[in-house]
């Protein structure tokens, strides 16, 4: 299946959506939010630069830079986060 990771128009820096197609990408299930900037992040906390890697039982391996979470954790010294997603949980409405 197809997976995109649209960003948030509005909210680019604060979170990262991911949305799945199962017709060759003619239609995309409803985007759901699979990282955010935690409340007790400083406001210019971002989240940036995903990469997918599907994975053999179909889940998808999401790696992501978090960006200004916490004291000296700027672009030069990013958090990586990995995130395992189910295409059956990005597929329900």
């Amino acid at each position: 299946m197809p997976l995109t990771m649209p960003l948030a128009p509005l909210e680019v820096a604060e979170r990262l959506f991911a949305a799945i197609s199962d017709n060759e990408a003619q239609t995309w299930s409803t985007p759901k939010v699979v990282a955010r900037r935690a409340d007790h992040e400083p406001p210019n906390a971002q989240t940036a630069y995903p990469f997918l890697w599907p994975l053999h039982d179909s889940a998808v391996l999401l790696l992501y830079h978090r960006v200004g979470a916490q004291e000296g954790r700027n672009w030069y010294h990013p958090i990586r986060e990995l995130v395992r997603l189910d295409p059956d949980w990005l597929a329900a409405p």
